[in-house]
């Protein structure tokens, strides 16, 4: 894939952890907790944005893997709410990038799955905190974020 004209530390995927987190940074103007949503369907990021934002939270949302990645680097974000299927870069490599190279970041993987790989176990296995299978309750999700940001260390 051609990555030029990406950010410093989204091109620092390919490199080391310490060059990412050396050139992500950011800094926010609100005290709310930050969630950031990557999914490539608009219809699931308005929904997800809509509830959570009614709970309180800040929310940013990225239409791929790679504008996730852009988006984490930008400002800081306190949890992560990744679709595994996605056309670009898929949840589970983005799970694990974040895992290693954001760990004080909470990860939620969401996915319909497939009848071949159980996607949500091999999210968890990856660095997920949890993940939660679509179709789901809007309240699941947001009793979900809410225990993983109270439990953020």
């Amino acid at each position: 894939m051609h990555r030029s004209g990406l950010l410093p530390c989204v091109q620092a995927v390919e490199g080391s952890a310490e060059s990412m987190a050396t050139n992500c940074s950011g800094t926010t103007a609100t005290n709310r907790p930050t969630v950031l949503v990557i999914d490539d369907e608009a219809s699931i990021r308005q929904l997800l944005r809509e509830a959570l934002e009614g709970a309180g939270y800040q929310v940013w949302e990225a239409p791929t893997g790679i504008e996730g990645l852009r988006q984490v680097c930008a400002r800081p974000i306190d949890l992560v709410i990744t679709d595994i299927l996605m056309s670009d870069m898929d949840g589970l490599e983005m799970v694990g990038m974040l895992h290693r190279d954001f760990p004080n970041i909470r990860i939620i993987a969401i996915s319909g799955g497939s009848k071949d790989l159980d996607y949500c176990a091999v999210a968890k296995m990856l660095g997920a905190h949890e993940t939660i299978p679509k179709p789901f309750a809007l309240s699941r999700l947001l009793e979900t974020v809410a225990h993983l940001l109270e439990t953020k260390t």
